[in-house]
């Protein structure tokens, strides 16, 4: 996906004004998706497809889980050093 994409479709700003968040995750290219499109159907995976695709254990949704679970242990720390920091 190019920037430009992400960049002038609206998203963003209505993610600022809405107190959003948004995630624009990123792949590679393979010879089952040349274009490196995301994966929301788990048809590129593998030749076969992925099984799991559409459960924790399934190479997008867990790959969504990890960064949400890093964002939140991120904003725990940053919580924590501005409470520690505001006497």
């Amino acid at each position: 996906m190019s920037k430009a994409f992400y960049e002038d479709i609206g998203y963003n700003d209505y993610a600022e004004s809405n107190d959003l968040i948004i995630l624009y995750p990123q792949t590679t290219t393979n010879p089952w998706n040349t274009n490196g499109c995301w994966d929301w159907t788990g048809e590129f995976s593998s030749f076969e497809g992925d099984p799991l695709m559409d459960t924790k254990d399934g190479l997008q949704v867990s790959t969504l889980l990890l960064i949400l679970q890093s964002s939140l242990l991120l904003l725990l720390i940053l919580i924590k050093v501005i409470s520690a920091a505001d006497p």
